[in-house]
């Protein structure tokens, strides 16, 4: 028999934790972390609880931590040894499932959507690159899972996906609230010395959301 190769931290509601298990995947060039997911669901245990979705980078439904680190699933290459777990700082539900609902009723409660200061911009709207960048958040959390600060728990601080949010209404020409002010009020001045919080699509968080609401740069 083929030795495990591949753990899946599971998390167990009866527990209360998660319970690593092991497996035997046959890793072929190229095969990704969802592929590795699908098959030890059809192979070995037809009740692991995962997500996904468009199985190419568009939805972030596949979102977990691989070896401590958030990814997409349907993105991340498979390796010897790897460990998959539940995303970070949000409530697991079941398996590699988590709980996205608190993080969704927060982004409603804060009415993050834009808010028009009464005036219509002639011609066509102009905005900064990083605006441009900032737009390709695929919503999947996984960046809150790297945040040291975020706690799923706690509200007073909105954590890395609320800032980018902010970021992106801030530097929308068409938005008259104070999202600056905004960010203030939810604990943003914690990043200021922190640049822990990464994105698995590769937007700068840091610079582009975080220092654009902290006053850095020209944005």
């Amino acid at each position: 028999m083929e030795e495990p190769n591949i753990i899946v931290e599971r998390y167990d509601p009866a527990l209360g934790v998660c319970v690593p298990a092991s497996y035997f995947v046959p890793l072929k060039d190229g095969i990704t972390v969802l592929q590795v997911l699908l098959y030890i669901s059809e192979t070995y245990d037809t009740t692991l609880a995962f997500r996904y979705g468009c199985r190419a980078t568009k939805c972030g439904e596949c979102a977990v931590d691989v070896n401590g680190r958030p990814r997409l699933a349907c993105l991340t290459p498979a390796r010897e040894g790897m460990t998959i777990s539940p995303l970070k700082h949000l409530r697991p539900i079941r398996d590699i499932i988590v709980d996205r609902a608190p993080l969704d009723e927060r982004i409603s409660e804060l009415r993050l959507y834009v808010k028009s200061s009464g005036e219509r911009p002639l011609g066509a709207l102009k905005v900064p690159e990083s605006y441009e960048r900032l737009i390709g958040c695929l919503e999947c959390y996984g960046c809150v899972s790297s945040c040291p600060q975020f706690d799923w728990k706690k509200r007073e601080f909105g954590g890395p996906y609320v800032f980018v949010r902010l970021a992106q209404l801030h530097l929308d020409p068409r938005d008259g609230e104070d999202r600056r002010a905004q960010a203030r009020s939810l604990g943003i001045e914690r990043c200021s010395s922190c640049s822990q919080c990464t994105c698995v699509k590769g937007i700068a968080i840091r610079r582009d959301a975080i220092g654009t609401l902290l006053g850095e740069g020209k944005a």
